[in-house]
């Protein structure tokens, strides 16, 4: 049965069982430490719907997987059957709708995005033209659980998604400081950013060297896994919104600009040059500028900021 998008992504999650017992999570005395966290204020429902409202409408053809409650499949013994869950209900889900939306990425399993022996994500955001150099495995975009050198991330469980957005440091490199002890935590909701940043606090973030790199505290943003209907930021529509923004820009920067703002971008030769509008976080561009709409007000982008030789000059401001 047809539907659209915002329909598609903003469905109810299938109600999980849970026969797990209580563990412990993975660390390691060479993993460096997180600083902390803070709100991610600008990842919300109104925000995002608003950047991407164009996309509503799009009818999605799909089938939507069936999972009912009570099927061995919603029955979580253990941290492998919440990953073929996943993988069958929320990675489906996402990468249709990516597909179908126009989207550059799609949600895979993370062993697909492998760089770095013994670093492998849960899952990851690819494009399906892009491969690590010299590997067989696909550009990992926007990683699920460990961050490889990208501004976005991931923690998906049974209780909820965060959503992580990752600021550059300005202090030394990691080998220049001393390292802290790392905190163990138990599984559960982390609505508490003191509790995410314990969670946060086991997991490496590597460059593209394998290295540890340096950086600043975290923004992250807690969905529950219970939020359904199209009103409301489900897990699937955070997912899809994360993994279109990771298709645009997944640099890591000190600073970022408001997501829902513009750029002004100078084509055509030096003797006619047509000025348009770049969304930064869409990527839309057009050639007016709607209703109250925000331009960022110092520089005019002469090439695609995603891609490499890309240039700017000074606008004024």
């Amino acid at each position: 049965m047809p539907m659209t998008l915002l329909s598609y992504l903003t469905r109810a999650n299938p109600v999980l069982t849970m026969e797990t017992s209580v563990g412990t999570n993975t660390n390691s005395t060479e993993w460096l430490p997180i600083e902390g966290v803070c709100d991610w204020t600008e990842f919300n429902y109104r925000t995002l719907h608003s950047i991407f409202q164009d996309s509503w409408q799009i009818m999605m053809w799909a089938d939507i997987p069936v999972l009912d409650e009570g099927l061995p499949l919603c029955e979580i013994f253990a941290e492998d059957g919440l990953g073929h869950l996943i993988a069958t209900w929320n990675a489906q889900v996402v990468s249709r709708a990516l597909r179908e939306s126009g989207g550059r990425l799609l949600m895979v399993a993370g062993s697909s995005a492998q760089l770095y022996t013994g670093v492998v994500p849960d899952w990851a955001g690819i494009q399906k033209d892009h491969r690590n150099p010299g590997k067989k495995t696909y550009r990992n975009y926007c990683p699920g659980d460990t961050k490889l050198n990208t501004r976005y991330g991931y923690i998906l469980t049974d209780k909820e998604l965060v959503v992580i957005r990752v600021i550059k440091s300005a202090d030394p490199p990691p080998h220049e400081r001393p390292r802290r002890s790392t905190a163990q935590y138990e599984p559960g909701h982390l609505r508490d950013l003191s509790d995410v940043s314990s969670a946060l606090s086991e997991i490496s973030i590597y460059g593209n060297t394998g290295e540890l790199e340096n950086y600043e505290k975290l923004e992250i943003k807690s969905i529950p896994w219970s939020n359904e209907g199209p009103s409301e930021l489900t897990v699937n529509l955070a997912l899809w919104y994360l993994l279109s923004m990771a298709g645009v820009d997944n640099s890591i920067e000190m600073s970022y600009p408001p997501l829902d703002s513009r750029r002004l971008k100078q084509e055509g030769s030096e003797l006619e040059p047509r000025i348009r509008y770049c969304h930064v976080t869409s990527g839309k561009m057009t050639s007016s500028l709607p209703a109250r709409a925000y331009v960022l007000p110092t520089t005019i982008i002469t090439t695609d900021p995603s891609a490499e030789g890309s240039s700017s000059v000074q606008a004024g401001g």
